[in-house]
């Protein structure tokens, strides 16, 4: 695989590699918070902190998704082009599944309790 399609594929992947960064960060903190809480902190700080990180992650795909990528060069032939605009579409689809994701991530934390069952 050559440098430039490595490259392509990752930013093809863009989208869903922040929201994997964004599930397992997100976690991470309430499971720090409900194992070591750290003293001073209530559950209202550790949902805003949540929603920091998911506005961060969902303005780093939205800036990957505005970034000019996947393009084909002038002299590309035309099963180039079609693989590169499949590639492209699929590039677009990932992404919104990834910010559809990361706001399903986003929901339990601000509307279960923070550590303990679920349900009583």
């Amino acid at each position: 695989m050559s440098q430039r399609s490595l490259g392509v594929l990752i930013m093809a992947l863009s989208g869903l590699l922040v929201w994997s960064a964004h599930f397992g960060l997100l976690y991470g903190l309430q499971t720090a918070f409900c194992t070591v809480a750290p003293a001073g902190w209530s559950v209202r700080e550790l949902r805003i902190a949540g929603l920091v990180l998911t506005a961060v992650a969902v303005m780093a795909v939205l800036v990957l998704a505005r970034y000019p990528r996947l393009g084909t060069s002038p002299g590309a032939d035309i099963a180039g082009a079609d693989n590169m605009r499949f590639l492209r579409q699929t590039s677009m689809a990932a992404t919104i599944l990834a910010l559809l994701a990361m706001l399903w991530t986003v929901f339990p934390l601000l509307l279960l309790p923070a550590c303990g069952p679920a349900a009583a």
